[in-house]
């Protein structure tokens, strides 16, 4: 598979920025222009790592969501067999995004990871709440959720 796109919003100095990867990419500029922060936003992405204060617009607190997205394509017939990858797929692309905030100066940013795949199949498909009540790790979801009749349960129900 190919990195080809990347899109970074509110990291160190890039307010927003867009970037399409082709076969052979070459950032080019002067100094202090950002293309070294792009090459860390990957890295960061792709290495699941947590930003850091430094990673933020004038190294202060924001309202303003960090967000650092990655879209691979030309996925490979071998690749998409394989299940880590082929259950991350949204149809032909792998779609990767951090988000993260950092309001409070007095504690840590907030990082989360995120896969944009489309869901086929859930522990839930075709079950009504009599079947879903047996199966004890669906059990277990239905009571964390607080979830005792049909009528809530049929209201929860997402058809994807």
């Amino acid at each position: 598979m190919k990195l080809i796109n990347v899109n970074v919003e509110n990291f160190r100095g890039i307010s927003n920025a867009s970037i399409k990867i082709d076969n052979f990419t070459t950032l080019v500029g002067g100094n202090n222009i950002g293309k070294s922060t792009i090459l860390c936003a990957i890295k960061i992405l792709l290495d699941n790592l947590k930003p850091t204060r430094d990673d933020w617009p004038a190294h202060q607190p924001s309202d303003e969501v960090m967000r650092i997205t990655c879209e691979f394509g030309d996925i490979q017939p071998w690749e998409r067999l394989k299940p880590a990858i082929s259950t991350l797929l949204n149809g032909d692309l792998l779609q990767v995004k951090m988000e993260a905030i950092w309001t409070d100066a007095d504690k840590k940013p907030e990082c989360s990871y995120f896969v944009n795949h489309k869901i086929t199949v859930t522990p839930f498909n075709n079950k009504g709440i009599t079947d879903a009540k047996k199966d004890p790790e669906l059990a277990g979801i239905l009571s964390h959720l607080n979830i005792n009749n049909a009528a809530e349960y049929k209201a929860r129900i997402v058809l994807v």
